[in-house]
């Protein structure tokens, strides 16, 4: 394993080598969920997988590019000589394509996967901790992207907020709610509406990513919650009064999951906008499930008393079992766009989606498959009997002012 000190060295004569208008790249790779990773299989497999990885990612790139393991399921990636700086995506995408497939490592097989953050030099600096930060910086975006690599956005991360920012932007009202409509595939339908957190800080668009993210370590997660219950349920009462078949669904950070009174704060919110359980959808991913999977069952259970969705969001990406999959009270599997979005290019992919469809139904699920992006993938969908769809193909995420607005100039 390189040491933080060498990695900085090499980048610092990475750059200070550059050539009249040539450009140098640090990229951050991280294996996403390495916890999981390591309660499944275990470090010493993991060790054995990682160098596996490394010499895979090597083999991808040319012979002066390095790749450096500088922690537990991570990687630093130094690309010299660079004539543009998307030469870099380039790479990017070659080392994602050098890790789709499983590597064994004691008996056993191991999807690891990668996220991807990309600083170029000098545009997003030019000294080694400025560039590792940015590209750590990226790296946490790139989890979203579906693509899985993302480059360093400077007007973005320029910004210094603080958790007294985000709970000013909550307090004063400065948040804003964004809804992707959700249809059903085979009537072509509106069935509801996905809630999407928006903070405008300035100039600036925050990524939901970063200010969800500092919700979580600060501390201010509940009331970040609080706000984005309250509001879709607002807009949610007025849009059930034109269909009342509608639901709306918000993602879960799995630490207000764990807060002892949130079944009660979720019924008082319903109770303070009257709407049934059924309007309202609560998103979780599979993972936050798995980090204490008897707690989740009980508090999962005690919502869908209430009639309230439940759905395990990005199935696929973590390591749940559909063994343990049917014990949980939920009433929806969303497929991980990542999944999704390969599945009309990658016949491999599609007999995964197509497993995880039927599977899903036999266990009295719906199967809801987001970031569906084109007609062809559309179809395959189709035909593979999933039941809910999103995506920009269909619809992409408006104010919830207007969404909530055109179901009134439909109805009239």
């Amino acid at each position: 394993m390189t040491t933080r000190t060498d990695v900085f060295e090499a980048i610092a004569r990475m750059v200070d080598a550059r050539r009249g208008d040539d450009v140098a790249a640090v990229l951050i790779a991280r294996v996403p969920r390495y916890g999981e990773l390591a309660a499944a299989f275990g470090y010493a497999t993991l060790d054995r997988v990682e160098d596996a990885m490394q010499a895979a990612m090597r083999g991808a790139l040319r012979p002066v590019d390095s790749v450096h393991r500088i922690g537990e399921g991570a990687f630093a990636i130094l690309l010299p000589e660079l004539k543009a700086g998307n030469l870099a995506a380039l790479a990017a995408v070659r080392i994602a394509a050098a890790l789709e497939q499983p590597f064994e490592a004691n008996a056993q097989r191991v999807l690891a996967g990668i996220t991807i953050g990309i600083a170029i030099a000098p545009e997003h600096g030019t000294e080694p901790d400025a560039l590792c930060r940015n590209a750590e910086r990226a790296c946490v975006e790139a989890a979203r992207q579906v693509d899985r690599f993302k480059f360093y956005t400077p007007t973005a991360d320029a910004l210094t907020l603080s958790d007294a920012d985000l709970r000013m932007a909550i307090a004063l009202g400065h948040l804003d709610l964004a809804l992707q409509p959700i249809f059903a595939i085979e009537s072509g339908r509106l069935a509801g509406a996905e809630a999407l957190a928006r903070w405008q800080y300035g100039a600036t668009a925050v990524p939901p990513a970063r200010f969800v993210q500092l919700a979580e370590q600060s501390g201010s997660i509940g009331a970040l919650t609080h706000w984005s219950l309250n509001t879709t349920l607002r807009h949610a009462a007025t849009a059930r009064s034109q269909d009342p078949s509608l639901f709306f669904a918000v993602n879960i950070s799995p630490h207000v999951l764990r807060q002892p009174d949130f079944v009660e704060q979720v019924i008082g919110a319903l109770d303070i906008w009257s709407v049934p359980g059924t309007g309202l959808e609560l998103e979780v991913t599979e993972s936050s499930l798995m980090e204490d999977p008897s707690q989740s069952a009980r508090v999962l259970s005690r919502l869908r008393d209430h009639g309230i969705r439940i759905a395990i969001d990005d199935f696929g990406t973590g390591y749940s079992s559909f063994a343990y999959l049917r014990q949980l009270p939920a009433t929806e599997l969303k497929i991980d766009i990542s999944f999704v979005s390969a599945l009309a290019r990658d016949e491999r992919v599609a007999k995964v989606v197509r497993s995880m469809i039927a599977v899903a139904h036999q266990l009295d699920m719906l199967v809801i498959a987001e970031g569906v992006e084109d007609a062809t993938t559309l179809e395959r969908l189709r035909e593979m009997k999933c039941d809910l769809v999103q995506g920009h193909h269909m619809g992409i995420p408006v104010p919830a002012v207007d969404f909530v607005a055109s179901l009134s100039a439909v109805a009239t």
